[in-house]
């Protein structure tokens, strides 16, 4: 009797324990087949909501608390704004108190609101136009040129070799284009000189032109005559002019003691000279054309 109990009870157990099992076992199956719940978001995944731009109102807010104009002006340039500065507004930040260097950072803020985003680089500039370039002009040989002495020229004075300067009086128009301007510099040369010397004999100077600056820098030869000579042996420079003084005989008897008068060329005088050979003159683009000069004159 006690043995059938015993049996009973052990097999009501066993039972009992696989039904426990069996509902345990259920329960993951039931979750995975529809009440699973979504997986939690990752952290930081979520988009923060942009600031809200500071106004009139959030600028007054902060001087009532206490805080520095430099905290204030910081706070502007940092954040994106979107302030009124009509001239009522700003008379009555004026009157609450607000300080002029907080007025003057919510003026250079702008009044639309700020991005905060860098602004854009400035555009480079357009590169300049290349500059044209110059004119070549012919020159031709003979072009006439008109001068002048800048200084007295002695023949006690001065030396074979020796330079003269003179300058340009007219500008020189080649095709409606200046090649010589007026005031360039020109020069010529000493040839031969003879001191005055007594017995009346005076002095003489024997000078040729050398050359005058055209407008590109170059110098162009020249020369006294319009025709070139040619070249020769006996020594003579072509197109040298001769300077003799005036020479005044005494009526005393001892005439032959008397120094002649040094040959002296006086500043100021004016003589035609002519370039000497064809050259080419670069004149600059811009250069506006001009009248043909009128021919200067022989002296």
């Amino acid at each position: 009797m006690h043995g059938a109990q015993l049996r009973v009870w052990t097999l009501g157990f066993c039972l009992l324990v696989f039904l426990s099992v069996s509902a345990t076992a259920q329960t993951p199956s039931n979750n995975a087949s529809g009440g699973a719940q979504p997986p939690a978001p990752a952290a930081g995944t979520e988009k923060s909501a942009a600031p809200a731009p500071l106004t009139n109102d959030d600028v007054e807010a902060m001087v009532r608390a206490g805080l520095d104009a430099e905290i204030i002006v910081a706070k502007i340039r940092s954040s994106p704004t979107h302030f009124d500065t009509s001239p009522a507004s700003l008379e009555k930040l004026k009157q609450d108190g607000v300080p002029a260097t907080v007025i003057l950072a919510m003026v250079n803020a702008g009044a639309s609101p700020s991005t905060g985003a860098a602004s854009p680089a400035p555009a480079a500039p357009a590169a300049a136009p290349a500059a044209a370039a110059p004119i070549e002009v012919r020159v031709p040989d003979g072009t006439p040129v008109e001068v002048e002495l800048k200084a007295n020229v002695s023949s006690e004075a001065v030396e074979e070799g020796t330079i003269v300067d003179l300058t340009v009086v007219q500008p020189v128009v080649v095709n409606g284009h200046t090649v010589i301007d007026r005031g360039a510099p020109a020069r010529a040369r000493i040839v031969e000189v003879k001191k005055a010397r007594h017995w009346g004999r005076a002095g003489q100077l024997t000078w040729a032109m050398q050359d005058v600056t055209a407008v590109d820098g170059q110098r162009l030869p020249a020369r006294f005559t319009k025709a070139a000579e040619g070249g020769g042996s006996s020594g003579k420079v072509a197109g040298a002019v001769v300077a003799t003084a005036i020479v005044f005989w005494p009526a005393a008897p001892l005439w032959g003691l008397h120094k002649g008068h040094p040959a002296v060329l006086p500043a100021g005088q004016r003589y035609q000279v002519f370039v000497h050979g064809d050259a080419v003159v670069k004149v600059p683009a811009t250069q506006p054309l001009q009248p043909a000069a009128p021919a200067p004159k022989q002296p």
